[in-house]
């Protein structure tokens, strides 16, 4: 690593790179460099305080109440970074919104003070011009392999499975944060930005070795989340793969994934359904999670609210371009590869 400064392009040509993002924790959590470390120069408020007096008054009053903000700060930051790296062989790269002054004077700082670091240049606006160019262009996106089935054949699992085995998969729902479902909400936890979904799915392709990637059918948005039109356009036209499994099977795998929540989750999930199950049924619902009779519960939601909902067949048909009984997970996965050799 040579120079003060490297382009996006030379930085993911790097090995043993510790990069850090020197923006604010808000810029941080919108969108950042995946595996980027954040040490901010300024908190969200200070950074407002700067950005007013940059907009009312001058670029130069501004940069004196950086400065006056900052400067007490630099030993801590500055051992803060050096933590962050402890082999001598790291290439540290700090970046903020475009190579400007917050990257480029805590470069001059670190190297004053014998710590050898360089800034991105072009900054994470770089960088997100980088993703939105790749996933503009359907021809960077490899063919997708689309996993069909009903709730409870299995298809996270298969996913993790197919991984272990080296095949190339796109979990969406892990990278989404999002279970597609009422009940999957139960799971928690918040949604990436848009921009951080983005560069998941980009950083993904691009550790792809292959001409294929396995990924679950799902509709367009997930969550608050949209699929980038590229990867979405190659779902629909992709192989298409159906999974079932037999009522039992996907009763225990729903058991084993939602039993252990507490009762009054279960219950709020529940009361989302009234309008598609009716009173009745809502009522009778929660009387039997009350009861923890969740073979039952299971049973209903399968029978009258999930399969209904998707209308994937429940059992081997000649539709798809392979259907796979997924009884057994680690049958079916060895299926799929065989059918993807």
């Amino acid at each position: 690593m040579k120079g003060n400064k490297v382009s996006i392009e030379e930085m993911r040509e790097l090995h043993n790179v510790i990069s850090i993002d020197v923006r604010s924790p808000s810029e941080y959590k919108e969108g950042t460099i995946p595996g980027a470390i954040n040490i901010p120069l300024f908190e969200d408020e200070e950074r407002t305080k700067v950005g007013t007096v940059y907009k009312q008054i001058c670029t130069e009053r501004a940069k004196d109440l950086g400065y006056k903000i900052v400067e007490p700060k630099l030993p801590h930051i500055l051992e803060q970074i050096k933590s962050a790296s402890q082999n001598v062989d790291d290439n540290i790269i700090l970046f903020c919104w475009r190579g400007g002054m917050r990257s480029q004077s805590l470069k001059d700082y670190c190297n004053e003070m014998g710590l050898k670091v360089v800034y991105l240049s072009g900054g994470y606006k770089a960088y997100r011009r980088l993703v939105h160019s790749f996933l503009s262009d359907i021809t960077n996106i490899p063919e997708m392999v689309v996993l069909n089935g009903l709730t409870g054949v299995g298809k996270t699992d298969l996913l993790s499975l197919l991984s272990e085995r080296k095949i190339p998969t796109i979990d969406i729902e892990k990278i989404a944060n999002n279970r597609g479902s009422v009940f999957g909400q139960i799971h928690g936890g918040n949604q990436p930005s848009q921009k951080a979904f983005e560069a998941e799915i980009f950083e993904n392709v691009c550790n792809n070795q292959l001409n294929y990637s396995v990924i679950e059918c799902e509709s367009k948005r997930i969550g608050k989340l949209y699929i980038p039109d590229s990867v979405f356009q190659k779902m629909k036209t992709g192989k298409q793969i159906h999974l079932y499994a037999s009522l039992k099977t996907r009763v225990d795998r729903l058991i084993v994934d939602y039993a252990t929540f507490p009762e009054e989750r279960l219950i709020d999930a529940i009361l989302h359904l009234k309008k598609a199950l009716g009173r009745n049924k809502m009522n009778n619902l929660i009387d039997l999670v009350n009861e923890k009779r969740f073979d039952e519960v299971a049973t209903i939601l399968l029978k009258d609210y999930y399969d209904p909902l998707y209308g994937y067949p429940t059992g081997k048909v000649a539709d798809y371009d392979l259907s796979v009984n997924c009884d057994n997970l680690n049958h079916a996965a060895e299926e799929i590869i065989d059918y993807l050799k």
